[in-house]
């Protein structure tokens, strides 16, 4: 009897193919949402990370500002700017400060901003006019914020407290000036320390 010979039908063949076929696109896309998934978490690790570094630079940057400010002892202080005279400055809260009534004298017209506390007094005249000059025997020099300016000394014996005269800026044709008076008052060794201080803050700003 004859051996039977069966040919495939053409269904027979194409069925294993679709199958390896439908495999390979389940396989590329489980890949590419395990890669989606994995590029989430990834970026969301990130930007916690680097939002909690960043906190904690700004909490450092502020920690260390306070206590810059604590250990000098200025955290309580207000701070005036005078943008017309060209100056700012830092006092304690402890202080009263006033502007007085404008003056005009002959070939002189300036307001004086006053800052008061029980330590001393610092003044501070702007306008026109305002020339003058030390003694030599008087002469020195006091650091502020920005600059070191000339300052005249007077009762350097501490027999009513110590004043110094503070020589400030010359700016334009009319010589628009600044310039300051610093009174420390009786104890000076005990006073001159905050009173100079506060003429430490004072900054130009012109």
């Amino acid at each position: 009897m004859p051996e039977e010979i069966t040919t495939p039908s053409l269904n027979q063949e194409t069925k294993p193919n679709s199958q390896k076929k439908l495999d390979v696109k389940k396989t590329l896309i489980t890949v590419i949402v395990i890669t989606i998934v994995v590029g989430l978490i990834g970026g969301a690790i990130f930007w916690y990370s680097w939002n909690m570094v960043n906190r904690e630079d700004k909490g450092a940057t502020i920690k260390q500002a306070s206590s810059s400010a604590q250990k000098d002892g200025t955290t309580d202080w207000k701070t005036y700017t005078n943008t017309t005279a060209g100056y700012k400055i830092s006092y304690p809260s402890t202080w009263t400060f006033v502007v007085e009534t404008p003056k005009t004298r002959p070939e002189q017209e300036y307001t004086s901003d006053k800052f008061t506390g029980t330590e001393g007094e610092i003044r501070v005249d702007y306008g026109t006019g305002l020339g003058g000059g030390c003694g030599p025997t008087q002469e020195g020099q006091l650091s502020i914020k920005n600059s070191t300016l000339s300052v005249c000394v007077v009762n350097p014996d501490n027999a009513g407290g110590k004043t110094y005269n503070l020589l400030g800026a010359v700016s334009g044709e009319k010589e628009v000036t600044w310039r300051g008076f610093i009174t420390v008052n009786k104890p000076v060794a005990t006073n001159e320390e905050i009173v100079l201080k506060i003429v430490a803050s004072i900054e130009t700003t012109k």
